[in-house]
C-alpha cells in the first residue's frame, strides 16, 4: 500500500506529507484522538482521488463522444447535403425543414421562374429571413401565405 498522505506525529499533531505542513493539533476534547482524525482525513483524501479519477474518465468519454459526433456530422454533410448544389431547390427544401413556418417550396410556372415559398398564414415576416439567408442573390422569390383550403 502506498504511503498515506496524513500521518500522526507525537503530541497529537497531524502532518500532511504532500504539502509538508501541520494540518492540526488535536488538543480539544470531543474532537477525537489524532489517530482517528488522521484516519478520517486519509479516507476522505482517497475518496476525493477516486472522484477525481472518475471525473477524468467522464471528461475523456465526453470528448470522445464529441469527436464521434463531429465525424457523423461531417458524414451527413458530405453524403446528404453534398449531393445537392448550393441554392438548388432540393438544397433549399432541406434548409426549410428547420423553419416551422414554411409549408412548401416550389418553382413558379411563369416565363421568368422564381422560387415560391409557401408559409403558414400570418408568418410571412418570419419567412423573410430564410429567403434572405438561403435563396441565392439574384434569384427572384415570392412569399405566399397558405390559405386554409390548400
Amino acid at each position: 500500500m502506498s504511503e498515506k498522505r496524513f500521518i500522526v506525529f507525537p503530541n497529537n499533531v497531524v502532518w500532511d506529507n504532500q504539502l509538508g505542513e501541520v494540518v492540526c493539533r488535536c488538543i480539544l476534547e470531543g474532537i477525537g484522538d489524532a489517530e482517528n482524525v488522521c484516519q478520517r482525513l486519509n479516507e476522505l483524501y482517497e475518496e476525493n482521488q477516486q472522484l477525481k479519477n472518475d471525473c477524468g474518465i467522464l471528461v475523456q468519454s465526453n470528448q470522445e463522444y464529441r469527436k464521434e459526433n463531429d465525424k457523423l456530422k461531417e458524414l451527413i454533410k458530405e453524403n446528404v447535403f453534398g449531393m445537392y448544389e448550393e441554392g438548388s431547390l432540393t438544397d433549399l427544401e432541406f434548409k426549410a425543414i428547420a423553419y416551422d413556418d414554411i409549408v412548401k417550396l416550389k418553382i413558379s410556372d411563369e416565363s421568368e421562374p422564381k422560387v415560391v415559398v409557401i408559409c403558414k398564414q400570418g408568418k410571412k415576416e418570419n419567412v423573410k429571413s430564410f429567403c434572405q439567408m438561403f435563396i441565392p442573390f439574384g434569384i427572384a422569390y415570392e412569399i405566399v401565405e397558405m390559405i386554409d383550403d390548400e
